[in-house]
């Protein structure tokens, strides 16, 4: 316990690791001064969407594209500030209630037409799977593929009308600035672990020491994990409060779809349990490409390698996949990077799955297995790595 508190000590009193989170959030602390846009608008949107709590109906569909029409028909009735400018037409400024209207009535006609494509891709899948039995390949991983994204889709629930804006912006945090700032804190953090033993000599010191190829290597590692872990939990309870302060706490029991870019998704999760595996899968990510830096710090002197290796390995998937590079190989390994698992996001907006001899496995599945893989073959790596080397 003595030693793993004095590892902790090392890594959380570097000087580096307060002057990057105190960048950091200042950074959030300006996200977070716009997140509510303008409150008369939200305010409004939030009222409109709460009366009007519920499944999409067709009343709620007609109602909304009548005001719409109106809205586009008769903008002025809804606008302030209408000027005739000579040879440019009219200009005018929406109200807060024209633009909560118009948000309104976007949000419905958006889930009718959501659940209009959900019963559409249904009904495709299932003329399908009728079209591969009758051909007698109900053996084949095209069926197995097609029926999996069948019985997924079909637990999955349509959307509901309903505010939801603090949890919308709670879920889109991780993908977004928690991703990077989580992410350069762990390089940070972790770069020096056993580089900083290397070039003060302590290495020799520990590996002649009684416990030194065993416990204090051990204890790194635990120290690290607890490090990251610390991360995860203050930046998601900081967004959470944050969010919840000031857009609300309604909508944890809608269905994930409800958030326009989980409309395909075929996970049938509320938005509040769909946060819990967001985090559980971000911290599983943070904690693989953490102990993949404890074991590119174990091979370098300077500290400087691992930071600059360990950014590369993080931040090169993110831009290859920024740039839509149509290379299968490339894309499948960028699939199953470190940031793509810390991001969370792709691996639950749409059906995706391997072929394992014949059978569909999950994307999912396939990274948190990934993910596990990693963070063995780097912590045996760090440990013989470090052990091998000689006293000196």
């Amino acid at each position: 316990m003595d030693i793993l508190k004095h590892e902790l000590y090392k890594i959380y009193f570097r000087k580096s690791l307060y002057l990057a989170a105190l960048f950091f959030l200042l950074i959030y602390g300006l996200y977070a001064y716009g997140l509510s846009g303008d409150p008369a608008i939200n305010r409004q949107l939030a009222i409109y969407l709460g009366a009007a709590q519920g499944p999409v109906t067709a009343q709620k569909v007609n109602i909304a594209e009548q005001g719409q029409k109106e809205l586009e028909n008769h903008p002025e009735n809804y606008a302030t500030d209408v000027k005739v400018v000579p040879g440019e037409g009219t200009s005018m400024k929406m109200t807060p209630e024209g633009m909560a209207k118009l948000q309104f009535y976007s949000a419905i006609l958006s889930m009718s037409a959501q659940i209009r494509d959900r019963s559409a891709a249904l009904a495709e899948l299932s003329n399908e799977i009728d079209s591969l039995t009758k051909a007698n390949s109900a053996n084949t991983f095209g069926y197995r593929t097609k029926a999996l994204e069948y019985q997924m889709l079909q637990n999955t629930s349509n959307p509901v009308v309903g505010y939801s804006g603090g949890w919308a912006q709670v879920i889109d945090f991780i993908p977004t600035f928690g991703l990077v700032f989580t992410g350069a804190l762990i390089l940070l953090g972790l770069s020096p672990v056993f580089s900083e033993e290397y070039s003060t000599g302590m290495a020799s010191i520990i590996l002649s020491s009684k416990h030194g190829k065993g416990k204090v290597i051990t204890a790194k590692i635990l120290a690290a994990c607890i490090y990251i872990a610390g991360l995860v939990l203050f930046f998601a309870l900081l967004n959470t409060a944050t969010c919840f302060l000031l857009l609300g706490t309604n909508g944890g029991g809608y269905p994930l779809q409800n958030i326009y870019l989980y409309h395909a998704s075929p996970y049938a999760l509320t938005l509040a349990r769909y946060f819990i595996y967001e985090i559980l899968v971000f911290l599983a990510g943070s904690l693989a490409f953490g102990l993949l830096i404890l074991f590119l710090s174990s091979l370098s002197r300077s500290a400087l390698i691992p930071l600059f290796a360990g950014g590369l390995v993080f931040a090169t998937p993110l831009a290859l996949l920024k740039l839509g590079i149509n290379i299968a190989w490339l894309n499948r390994l960028c699939e199953l990077s470190y940031s793509e698992v810390m991001r969370v996001k792709n691996l639950f907006i749409s059906f995706k799955v391997y072929d394992f001899f014949g059978r569909p496995v999950l994307y999912l599945d396939v990274v948190l297995l990934a993910v596990v893989v990693y963070s063995m073959v780097s912590v045996g790596l760090t440990y013989y790595t470090f052990k091998r080397h000689q006293v000196s």
